[in-house]
């Protein structure tokens, strides 16, 4: 006789389907579906939520004189179909002897507690679903925007106090910014189709490729994200702000560490020049962008996160170094916002003559004009004039 079956051993959930060879304590049962219901298999609705059902199934084990009867208490557990043995009374024959176990098994600790994570780790299971679902491409617009400022702000960061990466740490701001943004379109690319970027949004509902009414919400939970992210990335280095500053929160100067969070421009630059950088850079981007994901041509299917993750590097690269290439009115605007409020104060926006004002509003006209350059020059051969990808008739 097996002793597990003695040992309160907890046994796992179970699909049951007709004629179906399940296992039990190392037994092989054969399910009577007569017994069961008249429906397979098994739905939650032919379960009772309120009583325990009985049911009787027949095991073979490996010993040629024995044969086992092991009646096994059912209980609804998950949803549909899913259900989990929650005790059983074992008989045993054994040369022509029947030897009866009536203790029933009651479920141990361990089982309660495995029973619960798995009824919550279902995500119909988790709080406040049809709310969720309802705003699942918002949450996921938040998420996957606070993932990419926690990874951006934070490779800035790193290179700030890190002096053993001073000579390299343009070269890994951009890649880490790149990387970044790479992981967070995996995370929520296929929910809310990853725009993370209010610039973003906004060009695609211009241009009919996004609904309007949902460019509010996305623009709130990409700004939430971006300050939420800037927030996650100072608690991590708190320490090392606190040193190196002394508690004495600056934008720049040689103890300014404002541009850890947001972008600021290169010595030198005219207010004219940085708002260029930031149009040109973003209408790169965009049009770059439209040419991973549109089906007419080379589409990026499968890797898009990546594409546009190198994209964004090649931006840094080559023509982001002037203004740090926001492109991003969250990216910048987020993070400020929570640097106003954390120390360092309405310097965050008035720093090098309001400078804020470049990186909010300059990647949206950047954007539109990428979209524009894209649908304008880049006609493909069997679209036969027509934007929408259909061959005119």
């Amino acid at each position: 006789m097996d002793s597990s079956i003695h040992n309160n051993q907890a046994p796992s959930p179970v699909l049951i389907e007709e004629d179906q060879q399940i296992q039990v304590n190392h037994h092989k049962v054969y399910v009577n579906q007569d017994e069961l219901s008249s429906t397979t298999p098994i739905d939650s609705s032919n379960i009772s939520s309120s009583v325990h059902n009985h049911h009787n199934v027949r095991s073979q084990t490996h010993d040629s004189g024995a044969h086992e009867t092991i009646h096994v208490e059912l209980h609804r557990v998950h949803s549909k179909g899913m259900v989990e043995e929650a005790g059983y009374h074992h008989h045993h024959k054994d040369d022509g002897h029947d030897h009866t176990d009536s203790e029933l098994l009651a479920p141990s600790p361990t089982q309660d507690f495995q029973t619960f994570l798995a009824h919550y780790s279902s995500t119909t299971n988790l709080p406040l679903y049809k709310i969720r679902q309802s705003l699942s491409e918002y949450f996921a617009e938040f998420f996957g925007t606070m993932l990419l400022i926690l990874f951006g702000d934070g490779v800035v960061a790193m290179t700030k106090f890190n002096t053993s990466v001073v000579g390299a740490g343009y070269v890994l701001i951009t890649f880490g910014w790149g990387l970044g943004l790479c992981c967070a379109l995996y995370v929520c690319m296929g929910v809310s189709g990853g725009h993370l970027n209010p610039a973003v949004t906004f060009a695609l509902a211009l241009f009919g490729k996004f609904p309007f009414r949902k460019v509010p919400g996305y623009w709130l939970a990409q700004m939430l994200g971006g300050l939420v992210g800037g927030a996650l990335v100072f608690g991590l280095y708190r320490g090392q702000f606190d040193a190196f500053d002394g508690g004495v929160r600056q934008v720049g100067g040689d103890q300014g560490t404002g541009g850890i969070f947001y972008t600021l421009p290169a010595e030198h630059n005219t207010r004219a020049q940085s708002a260029y950088s930031e149009i040109l850079n973003t209408a790169l981007l965009l049009a770059v962008i439209m040419g991973i994901n549109d089906p007419r041509m080379t589409p990026a299917e499968g890797y898009k996160p990546v594409a546009v993750g190198i994209l964004v590097i090649t931006i840094g690269m080559c023509t982001g170094f002037v203004t740090g290439y926001a492109i991003n009115p969250a990216r910048d605007f987020g993070p400020r916002c929570f640097t106003a409020m954390a120390g360092w104060g309405k310097e965050a926006f008035t720093y090098a003559d309001n400078y804020f004002v470049i990186p909010l509003f300059c990647p949206i006209a950047g954007a539109v004009l990428g979209v524009l350059m894209y649908e304008l020059f880049i006609l493909p051969k069997d679209d036969g004039g027509d934007n929408n990808g259909e061959k005119s008739k």
